[in-house]
């Protein structure tokens, strides 16, 4: 006859069963409150969990309008108190920077210095990458690469990088006539961060300026002045020899122009 097992029985297999679970109990409740290794809380953004500030700064470099809403609306400051005062008290500031897109790059550098060159949700591999982008859309100007030279924000991220000081002023310099509203230094740059573009002229492709001028020089004197009026006004010609080094000649030659024209 099988042994008549009561409350007691019962209550001695809970406890077995207890015991046999109870490490894989708290492993499981370990699972669902995820933490990055350092213990920091994850921070909610566009519906996935980022953890530490690197995690979270590329996130807002791939989603700038989110980006912004989270920063104009206190979201930010409110999570990353976590990691110190200071990020709070500087993104604080942030969002008294009229340009909101300004104040978002100023961000993701804040929150991480190191992060790649990024500007409304394109991120760059480099400078190189910068100007290829740039000759990807001449002869016209790409509207978010303008925006990123005219406020500032190009300079601001080449200055607190480790290139030579040279190049930082030549940025610098060329950065501050588009400030300026000297739109047609937008080639300056292109030309002066990926070099190895040159100069195409007429389906043939140059990379130096004597190379140019004496395949030039081979037209007929009418063609040859036909050429030459049509370089002086073209804005990719002006910038490609001013970033060859010759300056000073480009910039009396525009200074003239604009008085003529």
């Amino acid at each position: 006859m099988a042994e008549k097992k009561g409350i007691d029985w019962i209550v001695g297999k809970g406890h077995e069963l207890a015991e046999r679970l109870d490490g894989e109990t708290f492993h499981t409740a370990e699972k669902k409150e995820k933490k990055d290794p350092k213990g920091w809380k994850a921070y909610t953004f566009n519906y996935h969990k980022y953890y530490g500030l690197d995690e979270i700064s590329m996130a807002f470099a791939q989603d700038w309008g989110n980006a912004t809403k989270h920063l104009y609306r206190g979201h930010v400051e409110k999570n990353i108190a976590q990691y110190g005062e200071e990020y709070v008290n500087k993104i604080r500031e942030l969002k008294e920077i009229e340009d909101k897109d300004a104040a978002v790059f100023s961000m993701i550098y804040v929150l991480n210095p190191n992060a790649p060159l990024c500007f409304k949700g394109t991120l760059y591999p480099d400078l190189k990458g910068l100007g290829e982008a740039m000759q990807a859309q001449t002869p016209n100007q790409d509207a978010d690469i303008y925006q990123l030279l005219s406020s500032g924000c190009l300079k601001k991220y080449v200055d607190q990088t480790e290139y030579d000081e040279r190049f930082k002023e030549a940025v610098s310099a060329i950065t501050q006539k588009i400030m300026e509203k000297e739109d047609a230094f937008y080639f300056a740059l292109m030309y002066l961060l990926c070099p190895v573009l040159g100069f195409e002229y007429k389906g043939k492709q140059y990379a130096s300026l004597e190379s140019f001028v004496a395949d030039l020089e081979k037209n007929e004197e009418e063609q040859l002045a036909k050429a030459c009026s049509e370089l002086v006004s073209d804005k990719r010609f002006l910038m490609w020899i001013y970033s060859l080094g010759y300056k000073k000649s480009v910039t009396d030659w525009m200074n003239t122009y604009e008085k003529v024209v």
